[in-house]
């Protein structure tokens, strides 16, 4: 699914899922592989990605890959093409010299330099405004890495309360800071390599002494002042958690004040990820969000604040999320579908299956007390119930909710004929209707769109019902 592919690449490139977690989802089928991320000049085999669509070669030979590269529609262009030429320019005619000669570069420092110039330029946009919000919660006037390590030394108490003092006063700070948390420009998406790899334990939020084998890093001065931007935005995101858990009415009041979509998206998903799954059922004070759909909220930005924010908690409810959005697309109308095909079975004409359709549509579309539940609608429930995921959550389906499910699984029910004609019975002396090749099929996009108020609820997203007013 695209809205998943979306949220596990954007959390591969932040350093959050790793490359062998995102080959994981590609062999069982979550994600497609998108080579613009994943692509390698350096991989010659992808067998251990599992790839057995017949569309996909799993081995390639690398021929002609400056011509393959300009073709990608990457944001990187033409700048990296020397980073792919010092990786492979060990062919016959290569005449830059042996690696490590003075004559030729080494890879990493090639790799190194494109990454340099890019956070030289991002430091000359941001820099001004990342030392405004590191000097107001440091206290302490200066450039990025002094304020950064006055963070570093302050507990964390005193740094939450000032982080509540600076929220509460006249500045909006809330929205500054949220501002600040939005920024995710530090790595360029479509670029892999050793440094890359490196550079991404830094945006995971690691600190100096978890690094290990990556601590040369710090060496360069471009990627220092990453570091202490990025433990300022680990600091704060577990501020605002501790906020939203301790001050929730603070929360409501600043979020009604200095709005800012992605605090809402983010803090949504942590407060979903900790009152558990409770599938079809919503607290007395609790209720959908209102602001967006499950795919608008869940985007990859607001999972990497929330994972920064509680990881412990949010982890498990990422699984659930991409679980749940998988077997929907894929299993949900299909299970009713199977249902519907079994039935047919046991029908001559196709004349009598497409009758059955339109009578079960006219029984659907009843409202009130007087509405008569088909009995196919019953078979594709039992069905439901009995599959390993979609049962533990339907059981505290609503008996509305069901209703409203098989409505919009019906009404995003097709059917093709494909022969219509009639022959005229001379014993019978009456035309008779003569329908063949009759196949119904499920219009998934039609359902899906017509699913959504109802299965918003089994995603377990949901807020206090103050957060919608």
């Amino acid at each position: 699914m695209k809205c998943i592919e979306e949220v596990a690449y954007y959390l591969y490139v932040q350093g959050i899922l790793t490359r062998l977690e995102i080959k994981t989802l590609i062999r069982e089928g979550f994600i497609g592989y998108l080579p613009e991320y994943l692509w390698n000049p350096m991989e010659k085999q992808l067998d251990d990605l599992g790839v057995t669509t017949s569309d996909r070669r799993k081995t390639w030979e690398y021929e002609n890959w400056e011509e393959d590269y300009i073709k990608r529609e990457t944001k990187i262009g033409r700048e990296l093409l020397h980073v792919f030429a010092a990786r492979t320019a060990d062919t016959p005619g290569d005449n830059l010299g042996p690696e490590g000669s003075s004559l030729r570069p080494r890879v990493v420092d090639v790799e190194l330099d494109t990454l340099q110039k890019h956070l030289r330029g991002e430091k000359n946009t941001q820099g001004k405004n990342f030392s405004e919000v590191l000097a107001a919660l440091s206290g302490v006037e200066g450039d990025v890495p002094a304020c950064g390590e006055a963070l570093a030394s302050m507990p964390f108490d005193r740094f939450l309360t000032r982080l509540q003092d600076l929220c509460a006063g006249p500045s909006k700070f809330f929205k500054r800071a949220w501002d600040f948390l939005a920024y995710d420009n530090f790595l360029l998406p479509h670029y892999s390599g050793p440094i890359v790899t490196a550079f991404k334990q830094i945006l995971r939020g690691l600190k100096k002494t978890e690094l290990g084998q990556y601590d040369w890093t710090m060496r360069y001065e471009e990627i220092e002042w990453t570091y202490h931007v990025v433990q300022a935005r680990m600091l704060l995101l577990r501020g605002f958690s501790h906020l939203l858990r301790r001050s929730p009415d603070f929360w409501v009041q600043k979020m009604q004040t200095e709005y800012h979509p992605l605090a809402f998206c983010a803090s949504t998903i942590v407060y979903s990820a900790h009152r558990t799954l409770r599938a079809g059922h919503l607290g007395p004070e609790e209720s959908l969000p209102l602001a967006f759909t499950v795919v608008e909220l869940a985007h990859g930005k607001a999972w990497a604040a929330a994972y920064h924010m509680d990881s412990n908690a949010v982890m498990p409810f990422l699984n659930h999320y991409f679980r749940f959005s998988f077997e929907r697309q894929h299993q949900l109308g299909q299970i009713m579908l199977r249902v519907l095909y079994e039935l047919f079975a046991t029908m001559e004409a196709d004349v009598e299956k497409q009758d059955f359709i339109d009578r079960t549509r006219l029984l659907l579309e009843q409202e009130g007390e007087h509405r008569v539940e088909p009995a196919i609608c019953l078979r594709q429930l039992h069905q439901l119930y009995a599959h390993d995921y979609f049962g533990p959550l339907f059981r505290g389906f609503p008996p509305e909710k069901e209703q409203d499910l098989m409505s919009a699984w019906w009404q995003g029910l097709a059917y093709e004929v494909g022969g219509l004609g009639v022959t005229w019975d001379f014993q019978e002396l009456d035309w008779k209707k003569n329908v063949i090749d009759f196949e119904a099929y499920l219009e998934n996009e039609t359902f899906q769109q017509l699913a959504d108020p109802i299965l918003r609820l089994f995603y377990g997203i949901c807020v206090p019902g103050s957060w919608n007013r």
